[in-house]
């Protein structure tokens, strides 16, 4: 996932390696409630990698400056449906379930949120 990086917000990749990035993090990384970070994470692993949801409203940033709005509403669709009860973005959720971790809500998701509102 940290490799979004290199097309948001530093913008040094090529197409082709932007192409070849996203298609990476959709196709191996993006789950239910998140983004794994990267195969075998141990953070919070609970049987599987744990879904960070910022990875969502950052995916909606790109496809938005890239035009895709098609892509972009539907990352941040799936960012509005990590919210809990109060409104809150967590930090992640425990692999395939909806329990998120104590760190509810974290700034940087809301941040991203924002950033894909803008």
């Amino acid at each position: 996932m940290a490799l979004l990086t290199l097309i948001y917000p530093y913008n040094v990749v090529s197409n082709d390696q932007r192409e070849q990035i996203l298609n990476n993090v959709e196709t191996k990384l993006v789950r239910e409630n998140g983004v794994v970070r990267y195969y075998g994470d141990w953070y919070y692993n609970n049987g599987s990698e744990a879904e960070w949801v910022m990875g969502f409203p950052w995916l909606a940033i790109i496809y938005k400056q890239m035009g895709d709005m098609k892509k972009y509403r539907h990352y941040m669709k799936k960012t509005y449906s990590c919210m809990n009860w109060k409104g809150d973005l967590p930090e992640l959720y425990y692999a395939g379930t909806n329990q998120y971790n104590e760190n509810t809500p974290l700034g940087w998701n809301h941040a991203m949120l924002l950033c894909a509102m803008a």
